[in-house]
């Protein structure tokens, strides 16, 4: 009945305790190895090269190398393998999903025999991330649990009239966790002996993807000096899908056989950047160049609701409590980007490239007209810090025939845990008949992350390592 009147008088206070994260603000600075098939064969290393489309997301100036005008699309599959590390125990789960990497349309103007060889723009789209996963966590753990966190929590929220709608009170009203006393005081303790055994599982089931829309436009400076600016209009769609379960409970006490947690969002963004660079031909077979790219400024909207389930084998018999809608609007800027690359020819038979690039994804921040993130923007600052990312493709030409190779070495963001690296290897094929392209790649990239499945100060993480393998296709034209 106590239950019941405190849930009749409360008021619902929309936020979501798990929106806007310094996780989230990582993994929408972050871009793959995407785009056109030559590009993605080379592991990404097109700084210094040019004349390719997906470049012109990292170097634009690589527009003023085309000679003719070219239309290409790139279809992708893409499989993705977590491997989950947690308590002992070892869980894999895998996803696969269909989708087009890039379409990209180039108009090159005449070349001329003024100083000014010619100025060429294009329109199109690269994909820059996949977030199509899911993942599998499981474990025993004596040392605590998520409804620690909850109670940890409430007594910082005090009186029941305060406590979070989307997750502590919810707990609340399914019995988890009781006031210590009778008189609504904002204190609260767990109805679970946590130090006891119990089984934690999760599964996250994420979906959705980023991209770019490209507006570039190039020139040449006598074919020796290659300028281009990007207007990029990046969007980003992510939906996840998470369910926690705490069961096999060794305190009986309480008669709490399991309980579910169940969190829902789905986060949607567009943005504006601008991305400037430059190519300097130093002699016949060797390029160097140069890329700055500013902030991304998007302006984000989530939409969020949780539940939560607890089966008792006594009169409490099933506990249901879903959370009200939520929905928030943000705004994010992502880290400044600055890159150098440099690019051999061999005697026309292939060539070598690399690319250096460097992100401070300490320096993103969130922030709203109603909400000036000071915590979550804290905590963005001292978990992460500066990356350089490092990528190396070649090509060897047997005329119509390309081969290719590549490897990027993506340096980790957080302070901590320098360890957690980004590596991938690549490989392709191409027939390049000068009007006609068709080109192939395969992309494996592995990378290690962790995941706290609740307070990072309650629970210690699980290890996550994504095997990832792409394969796309290039058809182009050029006219």
């Amino acid at each position: 009945m106590q239950k019941l009147l405190f849930s009749l008088l409360s008021v619902s206070l929309f936020y979501y305790s798990n929106a806007q994260t310094e996780i989230d603000a990582l993994r929408y600075s972050k871009t793959d190895i995407m785009g056109t098939a030559r590009f993605s064969a080379m592991a990404g290393a097109y700084g210094g090269l040019g004349a390719d489309f997906t470049a012109l997301s990292y170097n634009p100036a690589g527009i003023g190398f085309y000679q003719f005008s070219e239309l290409t699309v790139t279809p992708s599959i893409f499989n993705n393998t977590a491997t989950s590390y947690f308590a002992g125990e070892k869980n894999t789960d895998e996803s696969m999903r269909f989708n087009f990497s890039n379409f990209g349309y180039l108009v090159a103007s005449q070349k001329n025999d003024k100083q000014w060889k010619r100025i060429n723009m294009a329109f199109g789209y690269n994909r820059l991330a996949n977030y199509k996963n899911r993942t599998y966590i499981n474990g025993y753990n004596s040392n605590s649990s998520l409804i620690d966190h909850f109670v940890a929590n409430a007594n910082t929220q005090g009186v029941i009239n305060n406590l979070n709608s989307f997750a502590e009170l919810l707990a609340w009203n399914s019995y988890l966790f009781n006031p210590i006393d009778t008189i609504d005081n904002g204190n609260y303790i767990s109805n679970l002996n946590s130090s006891l055994s119990k089984r934690q599982e999760k599964i996250i089931e994420s979906n959705g993807n980023s991209g770019e829309y490209v507006f570039t436009i190039g020139t040449s400076f006598e074919d020796k000096i290659y300028l281009g600016a990007t207007i990029g209009m990046p969007n980003i769609d992510y939906r996840e899908k998470s369910t926690y379960t705490e069961s096999e409970f060794a305190d009986t006490a309480t008669h709490l056989q399991s309980f579910e947690y169940h969190e829902e969002f789905s986060t949607s963004g567009n943005g504006f950047n601008l991305k400037v660079g430059a190519i300097a031909r130093l002699n016949d077979w060797i390029k160097v160049g140069g890329a700055l790219h500013s902030p991304t400024f998007y302006e984000m909207e989530d939409e969020y609701s949780t539940a939560i389930r607890a089966n008792f084998n006594d009169t409490l018999d099933v506990k249901y409590e879903a959370s009200p809608f939520g929905y928030f609007n943000y705004e994010l800027k992502t880290p400044w980007k600055t890159m150098g690359s440099i690019a051999i020819n061999i005697r026309k038979q292939g060539l070598i490239t690399a690319d250096i690039e460097m992100i401070d994804y300490a320096s993103a921040k969130f922030n709203s007209d109603t909400e000036k993130f000071t915590e979550v923007n804290k905590l963005i600052n001292t978990t992460y810090q500066k990356a350089t990312n490092i990528r190396i493709g070649g090509e060897l030409k047997y005329k119509p025939f390309r081969i290719r190779a590549g490897y990027a070495l993506y340096g980790s963001p957080y302070k901590e845990n320098t360890e957690l690296e980004t590596k991938s290897y690549t490989f392709g094929l191409g027939i390049d008949r000068g009007y006609f392209i068709l080109d192939f790649a395969y992309i494996q990239s592995e990378r290690s992350d962790e995941h706290f499945m609740y307070s990072a100060k309650l629970i210690a993480p699980a290890t996550v390592v994504s095997t990832t393998h792409q394969f796309l296709f290039t058809l182009g034209l050029r006219y």
